[in-house]
């Protein structure tokens, strides 16, 4: 009776186990910040469309704007952010390759609270909100992308109301870690190395704390181990531990 009583206490947990994990897994996808989609989710939007060239640093609009447009990102990455008065940058998200943007602003006519930033040289597409809006009519499958894009912004913004309420900076670091190691990560020899370049700076608009505390926190990685840096890239080495950081 004992060892049956046993046996089903740790076949529960493993289930709860499991199911952490899968819904972790799941969150990890819908909840990172950095979107990157495929590109012929759009076909009906950019067929016969030509691109606009956008340079690294170069604005593509400022927050308070009425668009009259929304953009589609065919390469390159556009950082979407909220400055305050003083001018810092929080990080909202990142829209890589097919993801949509600006949506929210040029469809109801309202001011974007948001300023989009080319992250990278990029190239995008410009979609008139009338043609967008006459599109998402006649299209249902269209109308589903859309509501399925707005609704994962969504959920990045709760996830990242409720880490920067419960979640210290160490923790926010290492959860922007995982985020990147799952968009741009590639394993190489047992590690993974995040193939996409990016600054201390750029690290600390999307976790929203000083690039000095990110600098040290990366060093304290680094000193344990956890992440090393070669040839511009940061590899992964304990990617569990990272986890258990993020997870504490």
């Amino acid at each position: 009776m004992f060892f049956c009583k046993a046996v089903y206490r740790l076949l529960s947990a493993r289930k709860r186990q499991l199911k952490v994990n899968h819904m972790m897994k799941t969150n990890l996808y819908i909840d990172n910040p950095w979107i990157r989609i495929p590109i012929s989710t759009w076909d009906i939007l950019t067929e016969g469309l030509q691109t606009f060239s956008v340079r690294k640093d170069r604005i593509v609009y400022e927050q308070g704007t009425k668009l009259k447009v929304v953009y589609i990102v065919k390469s390159g990455r556009i950082r979407l952010g909220h400055f305050t008065e003083d001018g810092e940058e929080k990080g909202i998200f990142v829209a890589d390759s097919g993801c949509l943007f600006g949506e929210a602003s040029a469809v109801p006519d309202y001011p974007t609270y948001y300023t989009a930033t080319a992250a990278a040289d990029s190239e995008i597409y410009v979609i008139p909100s009338g043609e967008f809006i006459e599109k998402l009519r006649k299209n249902p499958d269209l109308s589903l992308n859309v509501i399925e894009i707005m609704a994962r912004k969504m959920r990045i913004y709760s996830a990242q109301e409720i880490t920067l309420s419960f979640r210290d900076s160490l923790s926010r670091v290492c959860q922007a870690l995982v985020y990147l190691a799952d968009q741009y990560g590639e394993e190489n020899n047992g590690e993974i190395q995040i193939k996409l370049h990016f600054t201390h700076e750029e690290m600390a608009h999307m976790v929203n704390c000083s690039r000095v505390n990110v600098s040290n926190i990366f060093a304290k990685l680094v000193k344990n181990g956890i992440i090393t840096k070669k040839e511009g890239h940061y590899f992964i080495v304990k990617y569990d531990e990272l986890l258990k950081i993020v997870n504490l």
